[in-house]
Formats: C-alpha cells, structure tokens, sequence
C-alpha cells in the first residue's frame, strides 16, 4: 500500500502538502501509520464487540459521543457502507455532541460567544489540548 494513499471503497486521494503541515505530521509520520486495512479490520473488531444482540436476546445499540460529531458520523457512515453495509446505519441510533452543550452555554452567557472551535471550549473549561490531534480530541472530550 502507499502510504500516502487512502483508500474508502473505490476512491484513492492524496494528502495535501499544507493539510499534513496543519495537522503536524510529516512524510514520516505518514510512513508509520497502521496499514489501511488492519485499522479497517481492528475498528471492524471493535465494532462487533460493542453493537449487537446481548444474551437475553435485546439489540444494543450504542451512541456516539464527541465534540462536533456531525461531521464525523457521516464520514465514518461512508467509510463503513463502502467496507460492510451490517454497519451502514449504526450512527444514525443516537449521538451525543458536546458541542451543543458548549453552545448552549455561550447562549445562556455561561461561556463566552463566539468561536465554539473544541480549542476555545477546552480553552474556557481548563482542558489542555494540543489542537489537530484526534487522540487528544478524544482525550479532551471524555
């Protein structure tokens, strides 16, 4: 595989010089990252693992949580209904976007207007956070 080179079904793109530099990797790190399919297969693995029927016969179905998921979900809808269509709508149970929250707060005055960038709500909220990092996106959201 290529490793600058992503794959979602049928469509290849390449990263874009600046949009690795936004995002702090280089050509080396892009070298070193896990290979498309076994982070396809793992993720696979842990979607099995938390999505189906329990032993008393009842479906879970789990939410989705994070910061700004709207634009997430639909990326991942896509790259899952490309992979295996078992997982097409499993993102369309329930999310929980804590940006909402944070807009909610700058609405009632509690936090301060403006940008509702995660920065600036980890920013007002006392949240270290090293910005385009999807680990320390995480992190900061839990």
């Amino acid at each position: 595989m290529n490793p600058y080179s992503f794959h979602c079904g049928d469509d290849t793109w390449e990263p874009e010089a600046g949009a690795l530099a936004i995002n702090g990797y280089t050509d080396e790190t892009i070298r070193q990252f896990q290979d498309y399919y076994d982070a396809y297969y793992e993720f696979k693995h842990w979607m099995d693992s938390v999505w189906g029927n329990t032993a008393d016969g009842s479906t879970v179905r789990p939410s989705v949580a994070g910061y700004n998921v709207g634009f997430d979900i639909p990326f991942i809808r896509r790259y899952l209904s490309k992979n295996d269509v078992k997982y097409g709508d499993i993102l369309s149970h329930r999310s929980i976007d804590i940006m909402s929250v944070y807009r909610w707060f700058q609405h009632i005055d509690i936090a301060p207007s403006g940008s509702a960038r995660l920065i600036d709500a980890c920013l007002w909220a006392d949240i270290e956070l090293d910005p385009h990092d999807a680990l320390a996106d995480i992190i900061a959201t839990r």
